[in-house]
Order: C-alpha cells, then sequence, then structure tokens
C-alpha cells in the first residue's frame, strides 16, 4: 500500500474512532439566582397559589385583594432554592415562603 493512501486510511480510523466516545462538555457552575439578605424586600404570591380566581383583575404589584394580603414585605434573612425567609425587624418573627408561591421580588437596594 503506497504510502499516502496509508495516512488516508490511519486517518479515516482515528476520525471514526473518535466519534463513538461520547463527548464531554464541562457546564458552567449552576448557581441559581438568590436576592441578598438584608435588603427590604415586598413578595407577591402567586395568585392560583392563594386560590384567587383567575377572571379576577388583579394588578401584578398589588399586595392586597378584597381585604386579604397577597404579598408580604419584610427584609430577607435567607434564600435558597426551595425557601424565601423574611424577618420582620421590629419582634424578629420570621416567613417561610416556599419559592414556588412566589410570583416575582420586588428588593428595594439599600
Amino acid at each position: 500500500m503506497p504510502v499516502t493512501a496509508r495516512c488516508l486510511l490511519t486517518a479515516l480510523l482515528l476520525t471514526v474512532a473518535g466519534c463513538n466516545r461520547p463527548a464531554t462538555v464541562v457546564a458552567p457552575e449552576e448557581r441559581p439566582a438568590r436576592p441578598q439578605s438584608g435588603f427590604a424586600c415586598t413578595v407577591h404570591l402567586r395568585r392560583d397559589m392563594l386560590g384567587v380566581q383567575a377572571a379576577a383583575p388583579i394588578p401584578v404589584a398589588s399586595t392586597n385583594h378584597n381585604g386579604a394580603d397577597i404579598g408580604l414585605r419584610g427584609t430577607i434573612y435567607f434564600a435558597d432554592k426551595d425557601w424565601l425567609v423574611l424577618q420582620d425587624k421590629s419582634d424578629h418573627s420570621q416567613q417561610w415562603i416556599p419559592r414556588n408561591m412566589i410570583l416575582y421580588l420586588d428588593v428595594q437596594p439599600q
């Protein structure tokens, strides 16, 4: 076999052999977005989780509907992928809110 043909055959075999290996992809470190502790915050809760009917027009930024609170205010004490904990600075009570109940957060910078 001539040298050129042998080189082409070797290159082809190396290419095909490399195709059978799974690609190793290094994903960037996953860091979920979390609000910073110590910031004042208004938590707007998901209306469907509160039992508010879809036909009831409620502005997104509203924290009250028909006299009932649909939002919470406090200082962010702790947050992880499952919970957001608000703390009331006056009596240091805490409100643990499941993240899946949160529509959005209105965080006031210090």
